[in-house]
C-alpha cells in the first residue's frame, strides 16, 4: 500500500466545547448566586442574559433548554413565592452552567479505521475515520473524532 503524507497537523481545539452542569460545593454558595439574581431588575436580567447569549449562543444548540434544565436543578432553593419571568429562570440556569473544552490540553493515541462509504473517491484514495484521545480541563479524558476533506 502506498501512503502519501499530508500537511495536516492536529492540535487541540479549545473552541470545541460543550455545556456541563455547574453546582457549587456548598448550599450557601448556591443561595448567594440565586439571591444576587433575584435582586436584579428585569432590565438587568435582560442585559445580562443578552450578554450570555452573544458570548455562548453561537457555539451551542438548544441553549435555553439546557439553562432551563439547570434552573430546575436549583429551583427548590429559590426562596420566593413570587413568579419568576422566563428570562430570570434562564439567567439562573445560565449561572449554574459550565462551558467545558474537552480538547483544551492534548490530543493523542490516534486510531483509524476505513470508512464504510468509499464512494466518490479518486483512484488510489481511501476515506477513513480518525479517533483521538482528548484531554480537557481538569485532565478529563474523552474520545474525539475528526474528519478532513482534501
Amino acid at each position: 500500500m502506498n501512503l502519501t503524507r499530508k500537511d495536516i497537523i492536529l492540535r487541540p481545539d479549545p473552541k470545541r466545547v460543550l455545556f456541563r452542569p455547574f453546582i457549587p460545593k456548598t448550599r450557601k454558595q448556591v443561595l448567594k448566586i440565586i439571591a444576587r439574581i433575584l435582586k436584579m431588575s428585569e432590565q438587568q436580567i435582560e442585559k445580562h442574559y443578552n450578554e450570555i447569549i452573544s458570548e455562548f449562543g453561537k457555539r451551542h444548540n438548544k441553549i435555553d433548554k439546557f439553562f432551563l434544565k439547570q434552573f430546575e436543578a436549583v429551583k427548590e432553593l429559590i426562596f420566593t413565592d413570587e413568579p419568576l419571568s422566563e428570562k430570570r429562570k434562564l439567567l439562573i440556569g445560565a449561572y449554574f452552567t459550565l462551558e467545558y473544552s474537552f480538547e483544551s490540553s492534548a490530543l493523542f493515541n490516534p486510531s483509524i479505521i476505513w470508512h464504510p462509504d468509499q464512494s466518490g473517491l479518486s483512484e488510489g484514495s481511501r476515506r477513513f475515520i480518525l479517533s483521538l484521545r482528548a484531554i480537557g480541563e481538569g485532565h478529563i479524558s474523552s474520545i474525539t473524532f475528526r474528519s478532513f476533506e482534501q
